[in-house]
């Protein structure tokens, strides 16, 4: 797709603008955010709100490197894990809460992470939000934003403070969704099996019942 361009770039159309630096943090030390999190809530469902999303993080001064692993379901209920690293700066000192992740090869994508609001005490209500957007040689201007924290499950007690973070980056935190990261065992062969069947007997009741069919 890079080199033959063989599918138009989606153009931006500005769904996911570069959020004043007014709604964001003024202080953010990039080894505070180091270990295990998951993101445990999002906003974009194409992007955000895959199973089992278990990051570790290292860091440099003004550096961040993630492993990123994430699950993708599939149409049996098995899912597939897969693996990413990242690697973020801070290229900006007047702007800490800007990291940039730029000059990737795979689709010479480029993202741009937004620290909306964080804390970091080492406790296991401690979390970082983060908008993002960015663009690959397929769409200019995707983007999303996720709540990443210690715990695998969001805390109640942060939902107050994360929605006024949200609002002011113009964003209602009560469209976000909650991530499952139960990260449970693949289904037996069985159950993946009854389920395709199943499926499938449930698409054949649907066809026989439309008008159209004959």
């Amino acid at each position: 797709l890079s080199k033959k361009k063989c599918i138009p770039q989606s153009a931006n159309n500005g769904s996911y603008p570069v959020p004043p630096d007014c709604g964001l943090v003024e202080k953010f030390n990039t080894q505070d955010f180091t270990g295990t999190w998951y993101i445990t809530s999002g906003l974009n469902p194409l992007f955000d709100l895959y199973d089992c999303q278990v990051h570790e993080f290292s860091a440099g001064p003004h550096k961040l490197t993630g492993k990123l692993t994430w699950r993708v379901t599939t149409p049996d209920g098995g899912f597939i894990t897969r693996h990413a690293i990242q690697n973020f700066v801070q290229k900006n000192p007047k702007r800490p809460g800007v990291l940039s992740n730029h000059d990737n090869e795979y689709l010479n994508y480029k993202d741009d992470w937004f620290i909306v609001s964080a804390r970091l005490n080492k406790q296991p209500d401690d979390y970082v939000f983060v908008y993002y957007n960015g663009s690959n040689d397929a769409w200019d201007g995707y983007g999303g934003a996720v709540v990443y924290t210690r715990s695998s499950s969001l805390p109640k007690s942060n939902f107050p403070e994360l929605r006024l973070a949200a609002a002011k980056v113009g964003l209602d935190f009560d469209n976000f969704k909650m991530t499952d990261n139960s990260c449970g065992p693949q289904p037996s062969l069985f159950a993946r099996v009854h389920k395709r069947l199943f499926e499938g007997e449930r698409a054949l009741a649907t066809n026989r019942n439309s008008p159209s069919y004959v």
